[in-house]
């Protein structure tokens, strides 16, 4: 599912021998239209109920959500057996209601600025019978094992975004 499409690209300026860009893609196909999915990504009570990879839960109270363009979003994933915190946050490039959000990843806490080191682009497309295909591009500056290991966990976070759905996450208020 992942692909390292950046590795003939040449390193960034002052990166180590193995940092460059890295690319790959995910999709899913889930219960609900295009626009429960959109709502999923971008209202912040929906999106605590599945952001972050199997093993870690997003509590609510950590997430905030300013789902327009130039606007920032950020989440705290905790891990589920040892508690540990990973603060995310990045900035809303692109929002095209219920079809695309492109927005960027980074690493955020201790109230420093947000280091952005990835765009995220999710493209839903309408595929029949209240069926919607969520497809997730992910590109940014990376070493070889963290562009796998995002890939892996973005993956495990659309199949929870999959089973949110479709227990009807997608139509339940926030």
């Amino acid at each position: 599912m992942s692909s390292d499409a950046g590795a003939t690209e040449p390193d960034p300026p002052g990166a180590g021998p193995d940092v460059r860009e890295r690319e790959f893609t995910l999709t899913r196909t889930v219960a609900g239209t295009p626009e429960q999915a959109f709502r999923a990504w971008t209202e912040a009570g929906r999106l605590a109920r599945w952001l972050g990879p199997q093993g870690m839960r997003t509590p609510t109270d950590t997430v905030r959500v300013d789902a327009r363009v130039g606007g920032g979003w950020e989440a705290v994933m905790v891990e589920e057996v040892s508690g540990e915190r990973y603060p995310s946050a990045g900035t809303y490039r692109e929002l095209v209601p219920f079809e695309r959000i492109v927005f960027g990843w980074g690493v955020a806490g201790g109230g420093a600025p947000v280091t952005e080191f990835a765009v995220v682009t999710v493209t839903l497309t309408e595929s029949g019978e209240g069926r919607t295909e969520v497809t997730l591009h992910q590109r940014g500056v990376l070493s070889a094992e963290d562009s796998d290991g995002m890939a892996d966990g973005w993956s495990t976070a659309l199949d929870k975004l999959a089973r949110e759905l479709a227990e009807g996450g997608g139509t339940a208020a926030a």
